[in-house]
């Protein structure tokens, strides 16, 4: 479904991802570990075109994306799920969902339903603004909106950071379910221990490399994460 080929990207003079390759088949999650500032962000802002590669290949069902703005990205079937949640704080919960809503993809009514029996919660506080929700209610609120765009493909960046141990849990067991449902995932994360339970497959970063990827069911992954996670 997604295929990263030798992609390089910078920020100015910094040189971020040196040759990143890595692809995610259509119905798996795959998760993209590392520690912090091995460019796993900036990955998930290539593939979505905020920071645009200038070396390399970014094919998503068999088209390169590379030049693409971020619209044009989202209107092939990619949403994101962005770090620190970004929702609009100004805007309702309803408000939130459906400003990415799109008409030619399903029927406002029943995609509201189904965010809202995924998110119970959401129902509850529809009419509340973002910036009135509690940092789960609002993690729920962006990977509900990602919904709303009749994904194929979800890219989540750290969606477990900052929240409380019992909303974590609550989180992990909805991507769970979307994993479930047949969505496909890219999945940055730092929370290892269930990024491994989620993911079937594996990539480390280091220095803006690949160092290491593999199945999550593979022995070696243990080893490799203590040599380049430090855990």
């Amino acid at each position: 479904m997604l295929q990263l080929t030798d992609v390089h990207t910078y920020y100015g003079d910094s040189h971020i991802l040196q040759g990143v390759t890595l692809e995610v088949p259509q119905g798996s999650v795959i998760a993209l570990l590392g520690r912090n500032g091995m460019g796993k962000t900036t990955t998930i802002h290539s593939i979505i075109g905020f920071t645009p590669p200038v070396k390399g290949q970014i094919v998503f069902e068999g088209k390169n994306i590379v030049g693409f703005q971020p619209y044009q990205i989202a209107q092939l079937g990619i949403a994101l799920v962005p770090q620190g949640r970004r929702i609009f704080p100004s805007l309702t919960v309803k408000e939130n969902l459906t400003i990415g809503w799109q008409k030619k993809k399903g029927q406002l009514d029943n995609d509201l339903k189904h965010i809202y029996s995924l998110f119970p919660v959401l129902k509850k506080r529809e009419k509340h603004s973002g910036k009135h929700l509690s940092g789960g209610e609002q993690q729920m609120l962006a990977i509900g909106r990602a919904l709303m765009t009749h994904p194929k493909l979800i890219l989540m960046d750290e969606p477990l950071e900052g929240l409380a141990p019992t909303i974590i849990q609550d989180i992990y067991k909805k991507i769970i379910e979307l994993k479930s449902s047949g969505y496909s995932i890219l999945l940055v994360e730092q929370n290892i221990h269930l990024a491994l339970k989620i993911a079937d497959y594996v990539y480390i970063m280091n220095k803006g490399k690949i160092a290491y990827h593999g199945d999550t069911k593979q022995e070696q992954i243990k080893e490799e994460i203590k040599k380049y996670l430090s855990i």
